[in-house]
This record gives structure tokens, sequence and C-alpha cells, in this order.
């Protein structure tokens, strides 16, 4: 190094790369390769999974249709019940 009264050099610079490793992040990507997803294959996953909650909302819509439909039908045997037994 050399010496000089006039001129000072810079401070050395600190290179510092920092590395992160994402545990969970590592986790997605391998699913994501066990699934054999890649560029193309996101598209085809997003449609199934698209499928598969529209077919599980008809489903529920379905389900809850049937549950009105059996507590109306209880609700009137309940209240021919109770007029039979009032008014008779």
């Amino acid at each position: 190094m050399r010496w000089s009264f006039f001129k000072t050099h810079k401070p050395k610079q600190f290179r510092y790369k920092p590395r992160h490793f994402d545990e969970e992040k590592e986790r997605r990507e391998q699913r994501k390769a066990d699934m054999g997803l890649g560029s193309a294959g996101d598209l085809k996953f997003k449609h199934r999974m698209h499928s598969s909650w529209k077919y599980q909302r008809e489903q529920d819509r379905q389900r809850r249709k049937s549950a009105n439909y059996g507590t109306l039908i209880i609700l009137a045997v309940l209240f021919l019940i109770a007029y039979y037994l009032f008014f008779r």
C-alpha cells in the first residue's frame, strides 16, 4: 500500500451477499415438482382446481336445497299436528 499525504483511499467495500433459506418455499417447490407442474402444467392445475371448486359449489347448493325442503316438510307436519290437536 502506498502512502500519500494528499490523496486518501476509499475504504474497502464490504461485499456481503445474503443467503436466505425459506423452508416453506422449498416445500412448495418440491410439491410442484412432484406433481409435475411447470409453466404449462400450472394452467392445467389451475383448470383442475377451478373445475373441482365449481363441482363442490354445485354439490353444496344441492345439499342446502334438499335440507331446506326437508325443513319445510317437517314444519308442515308439525303444523298439521298442532292444528289437529287444537282445533278438532
